[in-house]
């Protein structure tokens, strides 16, 4: 459990001009909001995690 007053780095990856074309402002802004929440609710998956079997390929 993290302090609730830490600190928090956030990386907003942009895609390609050609996919945000087909995606609406506004449905990036929801998925934006989405993730947002899930981080400051601790629906979060460690990094380290994400990286379990990926190491070996």
């Amino acid at each position: 459990m993290t302090d609730k007053n830490s600190r928090v780095e956030v990386i907003v990856l942009i895609p390609e001009e050609e996919i945000l074309n087909d995606q609406s402002q506004a449905e990036v802004l929801a998925d934006f909001r989405q993730a947002w929440h899930e981080a400051m609710t601790g629906q979060t998956i460690p990094v380290a995690q994400l990286w379990e079997g990926l190491e070996n390929d």
